[in-house]
């Protein structure tokens, strides 16, 4: 029997992004009106997810499609994974195909070195390690609010670009971001700088664009030193504890986040115990 709305409840983390949905059994499609509460959750709490669902590989893509269709990778840049990337793509340190092993990932936002990021993407936990390998979320609309007056107006208008870690210029960073078949590139593709305020598509809200991992150079300041300094400065600055929700996982977890508007990062785990989560990449628009 399809869920109802007067049985789906949304509680918030109580941190900076986050709600749980609770009272909505995803195996089955529920009536419109869900459906459309779960995606006014999504807007508002940046991080939605759902405990004890038993999900298939075909179930996870009916879901995305809620928030929008499948991102393409591009067949001219490299992105995390094989030339043959499916649509539901396995995040594990020991299936075959499996990518991002199990280091520690600084805050990032997912693929800002192609010309149109991710929307978001979905994450199912199957199988959890006893300890490690949490994500954390952080909000970057509360990031651009704390921005004092000075460095507000400094950023508006400049741009930052990220690397992308499966090109020859950045080999060494990515060698260990995907897995044994990753594909890279034989060139060096063209950079693609993002806006460092970046306004969101649907909310109309402003957030900081940058994350820790990823983006390389700011684009609008004659003074290299300077752009260099602000970088940092900003990575430090989207980097604070308050701005984050930790999420620890449990199997039969599916969580939704926001590429948009926040960044990510994760703990590392003992390698010698297994992790399987299943991942959808729900494409995006051109950020401004």
């Amino acid at each position: 029997m399809a869920s109802t709305i007067s049985e789906m409840k949304v509680v918030p983390t109580g941190g900076p992004v986050g709600a749980e949905i609770q009272g909505v059994d995803l195996r089955e499609d529920p009536p419109g009106e869900v459906v459309f509460a779960i995606l006014q959750a999504f807007t508002e709490h940046l991080v939605v997810f759902f405990r004890d669902q038993e999900l298939s590989q075909d179930r996870l893509l009916d879901i995305a499609q809620w928030f929008g269709p499948f991102n393409v990778p591009p067949k001219d840049l490299p992105v995390l994974g094989d030339e043959n990337q499916p649509p539901v793509v396995p995040v594990s340190n020991y299936v075959e195909g499996g990518m991002l092993g199990n280091r520690e990932l600084e805050a990032h936002s997912d693929m800002s070195y192609l010309p149109v990021p991710l929307l978001g993407a979905m994450m199912y936990a199957v199988e959890l390690p006893p300890v490690g390998g949490d994500t954390s979320f952080s909000n970057l609309y509360q990031a651009y609010g704390e921005l004092d007056e000075e460095t507000r107006a400094l950023v508006a208008g400049l741009k930052v670009w990220s690397y992308n870690p499966y090109t020859p210029r950045f080999a060494d960073r990515g060698a260990e971001l995907g897995g044994a078949t990753q594909k890279f590139a034989e060139e060096d593709p063209p950079v693609f700088p993002h806006p460092i305020v970046r306004t969101h598509p649907v909310s109309g809200r402003k957030s900081l664009y940058v994350g820790g991992l990823l983006c390389e150079e700011i684009v609008g300041l004659d003074d290299k030193e300077q752009a260099a300094t602000l970088l940092e400065r900003l990575k430090a600055h989207v980097d604070q504890e308050h701005l984050y929700y930790t999420h620890q996982w449990r199997t039969g977890d599916l969580l939704i986040w926001d590429n948009r508007c926040t960044n990510h990062k994760r703990t590392a785990f003992d390698n010698s115990l297994r992790r399987l989560m299943y991942r959808v990449q729900i494409a995006g628009t051109r950020p401004f």
